[in-house]
């Protein structure tokens, strides 16, 4: 991928009399690291020294405003494979104070618009690396007559960590929609709670909060968004039952919580 093109080169170099004045020029340009910390926003280019440029400078929570090298910037290779710096494709030209006040204060910007996670921009990149990686590879194997043991240890590894962080995401996907769903059903735990069974006495057993939470969600038939790609748009009394066992579980968690966060305070 070229860092700079001709219409990019046209913009900067257009831009270079306005100096370091934010607020007059757009940002033409972003250049990132795809694998870590690392993005310059291109405001100018001298066009009688190309290799000068202006640039807003994002090191992690460190923004910088000042001059950068052309030549340093195409020349820079980052682990884990030594691969250069990448240009943003889907960056829209923003005014240049307005970006620069929004990194400031810890926003980030991404085609155009507020962008608050760096990490799954970061991720997202990383992504399309091993798609390409991937194909790559399947080219290449018909080709190979041997491979030595370090290289399939190597991609066992690769395998298994691209495993572990595909399986974490997914966990964590589905603790969000079950948390929607827990917080729809907590007014309904709670009047189950001070109803039937404590009035005849004796603690309310798990089974029977998941038999009430069970007939509610049948009753109910709604599904909460964020895990209808799992049960779909209503429940099946098997997928309501396994719903309402989580359901009672995380509220059973969180009242344990509460009651040890009170014991602490005394």
């Amino acid at each position: 991928m070229k860092l700079f093109t001709k219409d990019i080169d046209n913009k900067l170099f257009k831009q270079y009399p306005l100096g370091n004045q934010l607020e007059k020029q757009k940002v033409v340009s972003k250049i990132f690291n795809p694998y870590g910390q690392g993005r310059w926003y291109l405001l100018n280019s001298d066009p009688e020294d190309p290799d000068y440029l202006w640039a807003i400078v994002q090191m992690g929570r460190e923004v910088e405003i000042g001059s950068v090298s052309r030549k340093e910037l195409e020349s820079i290779r980052v682990s884990p494979f030594r691969f250069p710096l990448e240009r943003d494709l889907g960056f829209s030209p923003v005014n240049a104070y307005e970006l620069w006040r929004g990194l400031k204060d810890g926003k980030f910007y991404k085609d155009g618009g507020w962008v608050n996670n760096e990490n799954k921009e970061m991720l997202e990149n990383q992504s399309v690396e091993i798609d390409h990686h991937s194909d790559e590879l399947e080219d290449i194997l018909p080709k190979v007559k041997e491979v030595e043991p370090w290289v399939v240890a190597k991609a066992e590894r690769a395998a298994t960590d691209l495993s572990d962080l595909t399986h974490y995401l997914e966990g964590e996907s589905k603790k969000e929609g079950m948390d929607e769903e827990v917080e729809e059903m907590s007014e309904e735990i709670d009047d189950f709670d001070r109803g039937g069974y404590m009035a005849m006495g004796g603690d309310v057993k798990f089974k029977d909060k998941v038999k009430s939470v069970k007939e509610s969600l049948l009753k109910r038939k709604k599904v909460a968004k964020k895990v209808q790609k799992d049960y779909g748009k209503t429940y099946s009394p098997k997928e309501a039952e396994e719903s309402a066992k989580r359901i009672v579980g995380a509220m059973t968690a969180k009242e344990k919580l509460k009651m040890r966060m009170a014991k602490k305070k005394k």
